[in-house]
């Protein structure tokens, strides 16, 4: 079970994988009497969290294969859009309208961050898009329409870090003293978390080495020191973080205008990317993006994952597409 794979799709339920290659589709609410869309899932050693497109929140306990179901109702929330556990082992739900959630996984406490609208403090926005956390085992959460929040778990304060920054924020990556951040409609921004600054990285139409797209989904940093960025209809971007120069790699037409969804680096360095039309491969070695006939699909955002065997899967409309990427030539 360790080595099985459960991933969201748009419109499929769930679809675990697992080590003899077998796909099966499970629904939403395991019984399959009333599935929903999967927005979100997170796998512990207990419990299967399964995040949905309008009705809540269901968990299925791995041990006595019992599921409990959350609605709306109970937890607060219809749209569960992001879930992650931190170091304490609290699960935090992000919401669509229903800003942040705390869920205490022994005593089944709930717990609702909102935005009030007289409170500076509390949460800029009820659209929670992406949490990470820091050293101190604070959060910094992505919002769609109040940008970047810091959350002191301490205080139980948060403090909104919009100066600058675009206010819809899709997805972040922490990169030690920086978040970079992927925004729709305000391109690539880079946040120094201890000089409180904010670097721009726009589409400049007369300069090519700028980025593509103003409209970023995806973010990948490499072993070998760059940065992958995906955009929404203008392929691929990369960054050399020795000298924030980008690459737009507009010469390969096969990727030019593509929207990429995720990102993954494979054992051998190769980076792949799921997008809305197919499964693309970068090698290093030769300089060349590949796609594949046998690899098509409409794959979603953020849905790349690399197994400890170095499977990679993609999660698309019609389920997960496995594969081992030493192989896929053949």
């Amino acid at each position: 079970e360790a080595s099985n794979m459960w991933i969201g799709t748009a419109w499929n339920g769930v679809s675990v994988l697992d080590k003899k290659n077998k796909t099966e589709i499970i629904s939403s609410d395991i019984i399959g009497k009333n599935p929903s869309p999967v927005l979100s899932i997170f796998q512990n050693d207990k419990n299967i969290y399964l995040g949905l497109d309008g009705n809540g929140l269901n968990i299925y306990n791995k041990k006595n294969k019992k599921v409990k179901y959350y609605t709306n109702k109970t937890l607060g929330a219809k749209y569960i859009q992001k879930i992650f556990q931190s170091k304490d082992n609290n699960i935090w739900l992000g919401t669509f309208g229903n800003g942040l959630i705390r869920f205490n996984e022994k005593t089944k406490d709930i717990t609702s961050y909102k935005n009030t609208f007289s409170n500076n403090q509390s949460i800029s926005f009820n659209d929670v898009r992406d949490i990470v956390e820091d050293e101190k085992n604070n959060l910094w959460i992505a919002t769609w329409g109040g940008g970047l929040n810091y959350f002191d778990r301490k205080a139980n304060t948060f403090s909104r870090q919009n100066t600058g920054i675009n206010k819809n924020i899709i997805s972040i990556l922490k990169d030690r003293n920086n978040i970079w951040l992927a925004s729709f409609g305000g391109g690539l921004e880079l946040f120094d978390i201890h000089k409180n600054k904010v670097t721009h990285f726009n589409y400049k139409e007369t300069d090519t080495t700028s980025i593509s797209s103003n409209n970023i989904f995806s973010l990948l940093k490499d072993t070998k020191g760059y940065l992958w960025i995906g955009t929404s209809g203008a392929g691929i971007n990369r960054m050399n973080l020795k000298t924030n120069k980008i690459q737009r790699f507009e010469n390969f037409k096969n990727i030019k205008y593509k929207t990429i969804t995720s990102i993954i680096e494979d054992d051998d360095f190769n980076i792949w990317f799921g997008s809305k039309k197919g499964i693309i491969k970068y090698d290093y070695e030769n300089n060349t993006f590949k796609t594949f006939t046998n690899l098509k699909g409409d794959f979603h955002i953020n849905s790349g994952y690399k197994d400890k065997a170095g499977f990679l899967y993609f999660g698309g409309i019609h389920g997960v597409t496995k594969f081992d990427p030493k192989l896929v030539n053949n």
